[in-house]
């Protein structure tokens, strides 16, 4: 079921090109030396693991130590949470903190979400939560981090997240993918529509099935990798204000431009 956007602008086809550029790849890519990265930074996990990364030349000294230096909870350790994990492991992010519901998650999943940074990117910082938020931890363990990424596979926990982004003033990168579906948007509290504008009066019982939905999940892990990047680098992302959707039968993806929702019952009255 695909749901209805508040939008005042109609929808316009984009095509992939060089002004969309998908900069995080896998750590198997052909390696491009980093002048940065071999003379500058001693650390040993930075010049064997990072360097196998393909990674554009605005991204230098600065920009490296400050991805170092950030935060990042990842909501949610499914197959889209799996695909964003590897990508910021590999991007370089300091602390990266994963977190599921246990009623929505087995705790196996996120103890093998966390061996596994822990073999490839030993000097990862990696917190695990396996617990749902609520009212009674939210702020300890979201207002801990200075990005949030929903990879949530239901909508009881998105939405509940999105209020918890909102009230701490915390950026979200949101995405979700279904079967050939999925989509992906930026949420920065007070400046772009919240989850809650977008998809108001959404049942909370929704379920995502995204385990097989190999190819929308690949892609959407993609791109809301880059997002996490750019907020973290304070790069305006495209994906500000605007809902990119991605279908996967007919190989297109789509902008929709996005407006805030002025009776929204979460940031509304904060506009």
């Amino acid at each position: 079921m695909r749901p209805r956007y508040w939008i005042k602008v109609q929808v316009a086809s984009i095509k992939i090109n060089r002004t969309m550029p998908i900069r995080i790849l896998l750590s198997t890519s052909e390696a491009v030396t980093d002048k940065f990265i071999l003379q500058n930074i001693g650390s040993k996990m930075i010049k064997e693991k990072y360097t196998k990364n393909i990674l554009l030349g605005e991204i230098g000294e600065q920009e490296k130590t400050k991805l170092l230096n950030s935060k990042v909870l990842i909501a949610g350790c499914g197959a889209l949470g799996s695909k964003v994990l590897a990508n910021l492991a590999s991007a370089g992010i300091g602390t990266i903190g994963i977190i599921d519901n246990p009623e929505n998650c087995k705790a196996e999943k996120v103890l093998s979400a966390q061996k596994w940074v822990e073999k490839n990117y030993k000097e990862i910082n990696i917190k695990t939560y396996n617990d749902k938020i609520d009212e009674i931890n939210s702020e300890k363990i979201i207002g801990e981090y200075n990005l949030l990424v929903d990879c949530f596979d239901n909508y009881q926990s998105k939405f509940l997240l999105n209020e918890y982004a909102v009230k701490y003033n915390i950026p979200m990168v949101h995405g979700e993918a279904a079967e050939n579906y999925g989509h992906a948007t930026v949420i920065i509290p007070h400046k772009t529509p919240c989850l809650e504008c977008l998809f108001p009066n959404t049942k909370r019982d929704i379920k995502l099935s995204n385990e097989s939905a190999g190819f929308a999940v690949n892609a959407l892990g993609a791109l809301m990798s880059q997002s996490a990047i750019n907020l973290l680098l304070d790069i305006k992302d495209d994906l500000e204000n605007v809902l990119l959707t991605y279908n996967s039968d007919e190989m297109k993806l789509e902008k929709i431009q996005l407006s805030f929702n002025p009776d929204c019952r979460v940031c509304g009255q904060k506009q």
